[in-house]
């Protein structure tokens, strides 16, 4: 049978917190990987793969339950994951939801961090060498949140998520993010989760929830 690039977890005692070790497993069924850590608790929430020797994981860590939340991001180098050093702009929340590839050197992670006043969207860049906050847009006296990111090109580059009670839809142009219109279903509450590409053309897909008559109901978008 083939095997993996992927492992199981070698002895713990051998690595340092933030690096994981892994020897090879057999393909054919999901197994645990060990992962690495950089706090007492560690989340991550979306993962995306440049090829099968360059893998991110993001999310954030805590030293404890309710305490400041800072952002965390892992590479999956072919061996093992290790936690790469990303910023955190907020003095308290700072999470990362989702990520995209571009290419090697062009790597995209959305979230959230908190400002003293609003939650405020999040939107990071690896260059290659580093990940650095890139300037993006808010919706004023509200609270911002992105949960997801699809790349369909270098220029084309989607984040959704909501603020306040609405639909929340980002774009990179190539040169800056600015918000674009989205619809509104629910008047209680829109909220979208997820969004991804259609390998090959423009088609952009973006779903999550709304609120209506004491329930919710799944909302999709769709963009050409």
């Amino acid at each position: 049978m083939l095997l993996c690039l992927l492992a199981v977890v070698l002895t713990m005692a051998l690595l340092t917190p933030a690096v994981a070790e892994v020897a090879p497993l057999t393909c054919g069924a999901w197994s645990v990987v060990s992962s690495a850590n950089a706090e007492s608790y560690n989340f991550l929430n979306g993962v995306a793969a440049v090829s099968t020797s360059n893998i991110w994981a993001v999310g954030y860590s805590q030293p404890n339950l309710g305490g400041p939340s800072q952002t965390l991001i892992e590479r999956w180098n072919g061996t093992s994951w290790r936690v790469v050093s990303s910023p955190s702009p907020g003095s308290l929340l700072n999470l990362l939801n989702g990520v995209a590839a571009v290419s090697a050197s062009n790597i995209w992670t959305v979230g959230l961090y908190f400002n003293g006043v609003y939650g405020q969207a999040l939107i990071e860049h690896w260059d290659g060498s580093k990940w650095s906050v890139i300037s993006s847009p808010n919706v004023k006296s509200a609270y911002n949140v992105l949960n997801g990111v699809a790349a369909i090109s270098s220029s084309n580059i989607w984040a959704a998520g909501y603020y306040n009670s609405s639909t929340f839809i980002e774009h990179w142009n190539g040169t800056r993010w600015s918000i674009a219109s989205s619809p509104n279903v629910g008047s209680a509450g829109n909220l979208l989760n997820g969004v991804t590409n259609v390998p090959g053309t423009r088609d952009a897909w973006t779903v999550g929830f709304y609120n209506i008559n004491g329930g919710t109901q799944t909302l999709t978008e769709f963009r050409c």
